[in-house]
This record gives C-alpha cells, structure tokens and sequence, in this order.
C-alpha cells in the first residue's frame, strides 16, 4: 500500500469540503490520506454527524480501514481497499446536506466494477449545499456530458432542523469521462421557476413567491413556466428554484424561506 499523504484540514476554507474532496480521490485512487485539523475554522471543530456519515459511507464502498471515525475527531486516518458497486443506504440522523454525502461518494461508484443504488437520507434543501433540484438540473445534465450515467429521485423532502429526506440515485460505472468545452452558454431558451412549501405552512406563501417573481421577469414572459408544489415534510419548509435553459448550458438558482423572512424576499 502506498504511503499515506497528510493532508491540513485547516486550509483555505477550512470546512468540511476538505474532508470530503480528500476522501474521494482516496476512495477513488486508492491513496491513504491522513487528515489533521478537521473543520479547523468552524466554531465547532471535528466530524459533525454529516461528515461521520460520509466517512462511514466511504469507508463502506472502499472496504477502507479507519482511525478516528468518531464525532468531533479532528484526525482522521483512511486507508481504501478496493471499490465496490452495489446496493448502499446512507443515513444523516440529522438536516445534514444529503447532497454532500452524495457529491462524495460519487467519483469512487462511477468507476466501480458493478451499477450501484443508492439511498440517502437527511437535508434535501438546506442551507449551505447543493439542494436536490441543483443536483437533477444542473450538476447530471452536465456529468452526463461528460459519460457519467446517473439517475436521481427525490423520495422524501427534507428540511432544517428535522431532516429526515430522501434521495435515491442509480449509478452506472464508466471507463472513463471525457472533457467537454463550454465556452459559450448560448441564447436563453427557457425559464422555469418553481416554489414549494411543506404542508405544515398555509398555501398563499408559494402563490406569493411566483406572483412577484414574475413581477420581476417580465421580460421573460414569454419563456416562462411556473409551478407552485405542497410537499410532505417532518419539518415545515419552503424552497424556490429558478431553472435557466440556454441554448449549451443550464443554470440553477435557489432559495430557502424561514421564519419571519418574508416570501417576498
């Protein structure tokens, strides 16, 4: 087995992408890596439920050996073995970003032996992550250019602070992925804007958050769709999600409601 590379969780950012970027090229090389000063720069250093979740998960994929798989640990020795494809079930106990999670696993279940079926659970819509809309629209479509072959479903919703949602994704490996030039985005084609609230909050507030978009993209009206959704939730929560079609590319926008901010903004 190579030697392991150490690797300062405290850099740059130093959060919890760290962890997971460094975990999956492990995973996906099969390179050790030691990881000191875990979420160095955040007011609760060490491996938070998320992070535990990713770490195991991989660990699980990799049939890795691991030092310091605990909550708050802020060294972590990982050590993959192999890749292996298969039926998986993550579960973040907490409103931690399921989207993460799967933005890690990812890279080492694209070149596994076998498909694979995924299942995690936690926050589908939550701050500070890609939220699962992000993920169908924008993030696939673009991996699928690439080769990557991946399906996703959204099972159950989840918010802050309950979690509790679903995401499934079906994973074909690939022999490899080639580059793509995306130098221009192209003419707009299509906007879709959609709001969703849980059905724990009164149905106006959608109908508000598409009444003064729509204010505010007239111009666009003639490319415009709308769709106003009630989801099941444990938490109450609301989401909007402004989908951009242009002619080589897509972007994604998004926002999450709270209590006492109005749907207006």
């Amino acid at each position: 087995m190579p030697e392991a590379i150490h690797i300062d969780g405290s850099q740059g950012e130093g959060g919890g992408q760290i962890l997971r970027t460094a975990l999956a090229l492990a995973a996906l090389l099969r390179q050790p890596v030691t990881i000191d000063n875990i979420r160095a720069n955040r007011a609760q250093p060490g491996l938070k439920t998320q992070h535990l979740a990713g770490v195991l998960a991989l660990a699980g994929i990799t049939d890795a050996e691991v030092k310091g798989a605990h909550k708050h640990a802020t060294r972590l020795a990982f050590a993959p073995r192999t890749i292996k494809g298969g039926r998986y079930r993550f579960e973040i106990t907490t409103a931690g970003a399921a989207g993460m999670l799967f933005g890690a696993v990812l890279p080492a279940l694209l070149f596994a032996p076998q498909s694979s079926d995924v299942t995690i659970t936690g926050g589908t819509h939550v701050q500070f992550s890609p939220p699962f809309h992000y993920l169908q629209k924008v993030f696939l479509p673009g991996l699928r250019r690439l080769g990557g072959r991946i399906d996703l479903e959204l099972v159950r919703w989840g918010f802050y602070p309950r979690g509790g949602g679903e995401m499934r994704a079906h994973i074909n490996p690939c022999s490899g992925l080639h580059g793509v030039q995306l130098a221009k985005r192209g003419k707009l084609k299509s906007l879709q804007l959609s709001a969703c609230s849980s059905t724990h909050l009164p149905g106006h507030i959608v109908r508000r958050e598409i009444d003064y978009a729509e204010k505010y993209l007239t111009i666009y009206k003639d490319r415009l769709g709308t769709t106003a959704l009630a989801c099941e939730s444990y938490s109450p929560g609301n989401f909007v999600f402004l989908e951009a079609g242009y002619e080589h590319a897509t972007a994604g926008f998004s926002a999450l409601g709270k209590r006492g901010k109005p749907a207006e903004e």
